[in-house]
């Protein structure tokens, strides 16, 4: 009984086994890839030929973008902040 190897359950060895994707799965998401950098590629050229086409009110429109995804991420960050602070006073008493 003197093994080098850890003694696993069969739940804890089926984690550690790496399966093979069938070439359906494979095809599926290079086909959910492909499909974001398309639609990643029409989106930039659509925002490009705004910009070239409405200079003015597509910057003025990208910056409003901005400005809003800034603000959720500092509420984000503000409310995390808050919990951690919570959860660390709660854990302190």
């Amino acid at each position: 009984m003197s093994d080098d190897k850890p003694r696993l359950g069969p739940f804890l060895r089926h984690y550690g086994q790496q399966e093979k994707k069938s070439v359906r799965e494979r095809l599926t998401e290079l086909a959910i890839g492909a499909g974001g950098a398309i639609g990643f590629l029409v989106v930039l050229a659509g925002v490009l030929w705004s910009f070239f086409k409405f200079p003015v009110p597509t910057f003025i429109g990208l910056v409003i973008v901005w400005g809003v995804g800034f603000l959720v991420l500092t509420v984000k960050r503000q409310r995390a902040r808050a919990r951690e602070r919570a959860l660390r006073e709660s854990q302190l008493k």
